[in-house]
């Protein structure tokens, strides 16, 4: 997608062009997530930053076993010894 410029209205807002909003799949009302990165605004739809944190804790999450069933390992190991 070609870049475009946006304008700073006097009052803060910007808008976005329909072409880009189509592209983040945002619809009017709808929420996007906005930070910083080296002195330039990112957006990016709020699933977007869900599915890029996920993937960064996932990569500390050992493959051999999941999650889930370390805890029910945990919990039937503390029921024997109640």
């Amino acid at each position: 997608m070609r870049p475009t410029n946006l304008t700073v209205a006097p009052s803060g807002r910007m808008i976005i062009p329909a072409s880009m909003r189509a592209k983040l799949g945002c619809q009017k009302g709808g929420n996007l997530l906005a930070r910083l990165v080296d002195d330039t605004i990112v957006l990016e739809p709020i699933e977007a930053a869900v599915h890029r944190a996920q993937a960064l804790v996932r990569q500390y999450i050992p493959k051999t076993k999941g999650i889930v069933d370390e805890l029910i390992a945990e919990r039937h190991e503390a029921a024997k010894s109640e």
